[in-house]
């Protein structure tokens, strides 16, 4: 299994915005939360996982609706590398947490798929 903190994840609703004669972009946010958890990633070594994968994403409780945040955590766990294509996703969980340690606003933990579920 793996196990990654990251920022606070940011809502798909603040993820991108249009832009006249350019389409959607990512906004300056998402633009900062993705540098800062690629960095977080980073400083946990890098870890990587190949193949298909069940994801947990544990959040701190908050004012979000709590499925809005797995986009932008999935994504940025295959633009670091962790995943190799989060279409590989067999299993997602996504939930409110207030177990989690000081200072931890996000924990993603990643395992391969089990066979035959």
């Amino acid at each position: 299994m793996i196990k990654i903190h990251l920022p606070r994840p940011i809502s798909v609703n603040a993820l991108y915005r249009n832009v006249p004669g350019k389409g959607r972009v990512k906004t300056k946010a998402y633009r900062v939360w993705e540098r800062a958890a690629k960095w977080e990633i980073l400083a946990q070594g890098s870890p990587r996982m190949l193949g298909p994968y069940e994801i947990e994403i544990l959040v701190r409780p908050g004012r979000e609706d709590v499925p809005n945040l797995e986009k932008c955590v999935s994504d940025v766990l295959q633009s670091a590398g962790v995943i190799e294509n989060d279409r590989l996703c067999q299993r997602l969980i996504i939930a409110w947490s207030d177990r989690l340690r000081a200072g931890v606003e996000c924990s993603v933990n990643l395992q391969p798929a089990t066979k035959g579920k």
